[in-house]
C-alpha cells in the first residue's frame, strides 16, 4: 500500500484489499487491521483533511464484495468520518462495469460511490 500527492489537492491511496477479500489464503490469517493498512489510512486521512486535498482511494476489491467483517467495518467507519475528503473510490475484481454507493454506517444517508 501506498500514497501519492498527484496534484497539490489530489492525493491517491493504494490499498492492498486482496488480503481482506473472504476465501483468500490472506482472510484466514488473524490480522484485524490489514497488516496496519487502516491506521496508515486513517492518519493520512487525518493529514489529508487538514491539508484541504481531496483523496481517492483505489484498490482491487471493492469493499462491498467479499471484504471480511472486522475490516469492512473500520473501512467503512473511515469513510464515514471522511466522508468530505475521499472524493473517490475505484477497484476492479468484478470485471464488469458497476458502482456501489457507500453509506454513512450512522445514518445509512449515501456519501460516496464506489466504481468497479
Amino acid at each position: 500500500y501506498y500514497t501519492v500527492l498527484v496534484e497539490p489537492k489530489l492525493r491517491v491511496v493504494s490499498l492492498n484489499t486482496n488480503i481482506v477479500v473472504s476465501g483468500t489464503m490472506f482472510s484466514v490469517l488473524n490480522n484485524p487491521d490489514m497488516g496496519g493498512q487502516l491506521a496508515w489510512l486513517e492518519d493520512v486521512l487525518a493529514q489529508s483533511e487538514a491539508l484541504g486535498q481531496k483523496v481517492w482511494i483505489i484498490g482491487h476489491a471493492t469493499s462491498k464484495y467479499g471484504w471480511i467483517s472486522p475490516q469492512v467495518e473500520r473501512f467503512l467507519s473511515l469513510c464515514t468520518r471522511y466522508k468530505d475528503t475521499v472524493a473517490g473510490q475505484f477497484f476492479g475484481h468484478i470485471h464488469t462495469d458497476q458502482f456501489n454507493v457507500i453509506s454513512d454506517v450512522n445514518t445509512s444517508e449515501p456519501i460516496g460511490v464506489a466504481y468497479s
